[in-house]
């Protein structure tokens, strides 16, 4: 179930079910590929509903359905020039959130994160049907230091890990191991610590950010050795 600000949407494994503020409920059959493994996450604009899945060490991805046709194909968020069906690409793997993009009508930012011995992910940016790498930044995890100063020539090993992206106001906030990375239109990033946690009812969470609470959840070891991981949710 997907809440948008003119409507809500359905997505079963066979129909996608649009229920708008009259009241009015219109369903249309899935045609194409329909999403399949676990969803992580969804979002819904004015012509599509998008559904993010991930199945930490084996991969993700994300699938876009058409609500007034029905359609739903799956994005290949690397884009033409490193397409996921060429080359080993950070942006190609487990989505962990959706958001609009601030400052530009009709993109979406996709957030990608595994952490399952080494790390990898990014930020990919979705405008129709263009894909693209947004922020992709290299990472050395204290488990592989001496491996990658050995191969440092060759670049980083590892790329930072996000679990979560909102927009906030004008900016995009993507949420990372320990770090928060704030983005302005251009795509520069400011890089933060989380905000300290405190522990309620059994779970560490933050509020410190207005409009914003930071989770921690370990519901990723489910499908990789990642540990607590933080999520950022809007409320």
């Amino acid at each position: 179930m997907v809440c948008a600000d003119d409507a809500v949407y359905l997505v079963t494994d066979k129909h996608v079910v649009t229920l708008d503020v009259a009241g009015h409920v219109r369903s249309k059959p899935l045609l194409g590929e329909p999403p399949h493994g676990p969803v992580s996450s969804s979002y819904a604009d004015q012509a599509s509903v998008y559904v993010g899945i991930n199945a930490g060490e084996w991969g993700g991805g994300l699938f876009r359905i058409d609500v007034a046709s029905g359609q739903s194909i799956h994005i290949d968020l690397g884009g033409k020039e490193q397409s996921c069906q060429k080359a080993k690409n950070p942006v190609c793997g487990p989505v962990t959130g959706i958001a609009a993009m601030p400052g530009k009508p009709g993109c979406i930012a996709v957030s990608v994160g595994l952490v399952h011995f080494m790390t990898s992910g990014g930020i990919a940016e979705l405008c129709g049907d263009y894909a693209s790498r947004f922020y992709v930044q290299g990472f050395t995890s204290s488990l592989w230091a001496s491996l990658a100063k050995r191969q440092s020539e060759k670049g980083s090993l590892e790329t930072v890990a996000f679990f979560g992206v909102v927009a906030d106001n004008d900016k995009l906030l993507g949420v990372a191991v320990g770090h928060v990375y704030a983005f302005d239109g251009h795509g520069k990033a400011t890089e933060n610590e989380l905000p300290s946690m405190k522990l309620v009812g059994g779970i560490r969470v933050s509020f410190s950010h207005a409009g914003l609470v930071f989770v921690m959840t370990d519901i990723n070891q489910r499908r990789s050795v990642s540990g607590p991981v933080p999520m950022i949710v809007t409320r």
